[in-house]
């Protein structure tokens, strides 16, 4: 009989605190945004490029940076 694998990231918990504005600012992007994926533009491509340029302006590198640096901070403690 096999036997399920235990998730070895069980356990880990972002702090979103260091990075709530940029969390906020990306959403609101999302929200601009949300009828990309249903549909509702014609040009897809350039406006899918436009949307990820708000994202990163936004800070959806520094909230992924974040998430890293916590993740890796988490498994050395473990």
């Amino acid at each position: 009989m096999e036997e399920a694998k235990i998730d070895p990231y069980i356990g880990f918990s972002f702090d979103r605190n260091a990075v709530k504005t940029e969390i906020a600012n990306v959403s609101a992007v999302g929200e601009e945004y949300k009828g990309l994926g249903v549909g509702l533009y014609e040009d897809v491509e350039s406006t899918y490029a436009e949307m990820a340029e708000k994202r990163r302006k936004a800070g959806y590198y520094i909230i992924r940076e974040e998430i890293e640096r916590q993740f890796k901070e988490w498994q050395n403690n473990q």
